[in-house]
């Protein structure tokens, strides 16, 4: 079973939907913080995405799958991607009042 035309096109119109997507937390994050300082903007995005996280993993997680190590390194693995997107994205809102949106994608980058 071969991948089809309709399974190439949707893969290309998925991509850039998720291109859109990336794209617009610059400007929008730029005009959310007219309305709120960078840690209310930053606490916000991250209850808000929570949920949607939740069931994506629920979805997305094979039934058997097993930890590849101990649980004591699962858990300190996690709670340090935590700490780095919440500083990843708390610097890049913080930055943003003072550059425009693709000055701060530049910069990040």
């Amino acid at each position: 079973m071969g991948i089809t035309s309709k399974d190439k096109l949707t893969e290309v119109v998925l991509f850039f939907v998720l291109i859109f997507a990336y794209a617009l937390n610059y400007p929008l994050a730029k005009i959310a913080l007219d309305y709120a300082d960078p840690f209310q903007l930053t606490f916000l995005r991250f209850i808000l995405a929570l949920p949607f996280l939740a069931v994506l993993m629920a979805a997305l997680m094979p039934r058997g799958f097993r930890p590849p190590k101990s649980l004591k390194a699962n858990v300190m693995t996690a709670r340090f991607g935590r700490l780095n997107a919440l500083l990843f994205t708390l610097f890049l809102v913080e930055g943003e009042r003072y550059v425009t949106p693709s000055g701060a994608s530049i910069i990040t980058y």
